[in-house]
């Protein structure tokens, strides 16, 4: 989502709490003439109450982040694994046996989350069969356990990283609203007090 206001989430959190204090000092001068209404500054306080609830949640970025860390590992882990097997096949004669071949044409390498997992689901269907043609069970076991847990850690890491996408879009639009009341408001209290001390207390920037 765009954001629709040039100010840092702290200043323009500073800017409507001053605003808004200027507003009830100057309410009787703004209602007057049907400028301004109570509503309006109910609207501000209640999106401003909002925003400031929505403060970036940093712990959960970190653990995001830790997540991502995590799935690279496993995936050189998988990879590395995958080119161990590939090895083993070789040296045991099976060059041209169409587990081989398939496990070579594997894409596991610079591609995309989504495609590596479709891949390596391609991999676990394989992956009986390299016992049977020489491969010890503790590698064959140690790979469907990497792919097994960076499955589960991407899955994680997806579900925590649209959830803070939701939030932040939708932090992004109370910041918007809020931004939108201000710039009325401002515009009002400059058409107000043009000419007097008070007119600096409404500029926007």
């Amino acid at each position: 989502m765009q954001r629709a206001f040039g100010y840092s989430q702290k200043k323009l959190t500073e800017k409507a709490e001053i605003l808004l204090t200027v507003c009830k000092r100057d309410l009787k001068s703004l209602t007057s003439q049907g400028f301004l209404n109570g509503d309006t500054l109910y609207e501000m306080e209640k999106l401003l109450t909002k925003f400031k609830d929505y403060t970036p949640d940093r712990e959960n970025l970190k653990e995001i982040n830790n997540l991502n860390l995590r799935c690279k590992e496993l995936k050189k882990q998988i990879i590395k694994t995958i080119r161990i097997i590939q090895c083993r096949l070789s040296a045991l004669g099976h060059n041209e046996d169409e587990y081989f071949k398939m496990l070579k044409n594997l894409k596991v390498h610079n591609v995309s989350n989504t495609t590596f997992t479709d891949e390596i689901r391609k991999i676990q269907a394989l992956s009986p069969n390299f016992y049977r043609l020489g491969i010890p069970a503790s590698i064959t076991g140690g790979l469907n356990g990497f792919i097994s847990e960076y499955k589960k850690t991407l899955s994680l890491y997806n579900s925590q990283t649209a959830t803070r996408k939701d939030k932040s879009n939708e932090r992004i639009s109370i910041a918007n609203n809020l931004t939108e009341i201000v710039s009325e408001i401002c515009k009002i209290g400059k058409l107000m007090f043009k000419g007097t001390e008070k007119y600096k207390d409404y500029l926007m920037y």
